[in-house]
């Protein structure tokens, strides 16, 4: 990043902000979501925390999740890794999840979820959102897939999310701008060989 011009930098700023509007955008469904809480949930049980429409909501720490056999691909899987120095709550799939509004209720039955288990894992709604909606707009563009199609919602990054111009800033620090263009649509590749060909 530091051998591109300010104005190089710019457009690619305002690019990066044009994918953060218009990709994650899906017409969400218009009817109010069901969310049942599962009562006789324990962290050491197998069992789903909560059932969200068609899905089941599975919160579960790492080697319950590595000895599943019956992943079902309609069902939410999410790791609990709040115990460590770094408290953290991981997405699995999270490139699934489109949808801002089913995001943010996800979100929610994941500060439920704090509430009912306590740790000292500290997160807002805001701030996870824009993280998830970053990784889901470079999954979709092909960058690092193998890090962007999960989400993990640690301690450290909330305030690298908390407002959407941070989110575009760090995925653009993260970026070889040489390979940028691997990564993009075919239309996209053109118009990014052009604005690095600016003098």
């Amino acid at each position: 990043m530091k051998n591109l011009s300010k104005k190089k930098k710019a457009i690619l700023l305002l690019y990066s902000y044009i994918i953060l509007l218009f990709i994650p955008k899906i017409k969400d469904n218009k009817q109010a979501s069901k969310i049942v809480y599962n009562n006789s949930y324990s962290l050491t049980d197998d069992c789903c925390f909560a059932s969200y429409n068609d899905s089941n909501i599975y919160i579960i720490n790492k080697e319950q999740f590595e000895s599943a056999s019956d992943i079902n691909p309609n069902d939410i899987y999410i790791l609990d890794e709040r115990d460590g120095n770094n408290p953290n709550i991981k997405i699995c799939d999270s490139y699934k999840i489109k949808s801002r509004k089913q995001i943010i209720e996800i979100l929610n039955i994941l500060l439920e979820f704090e509430n009912r288990y306590p740790s000292n894992w500290d997160r807002t709604v805001y701030s996870m959102a824009n993280e998830w909606l970053i990784h889901n707009v470079c999954y979709d563009i092909r960058i690092k897939t193998v890090r962007t199609g999960d989400v993990d919602l640690d301690n450290d990054d909330e305030e690298k999310y908390e407002s959407a111009l941070n989110s575009i800033i760090n995925i653009i620090r993260n970026i070889e701008p040489e390979s940028l263009h691997l990564y993009l649509p075919c239309d996209v590749k053109t118009k990014i060989k052009k604005w690095y060909t600016l003098k």
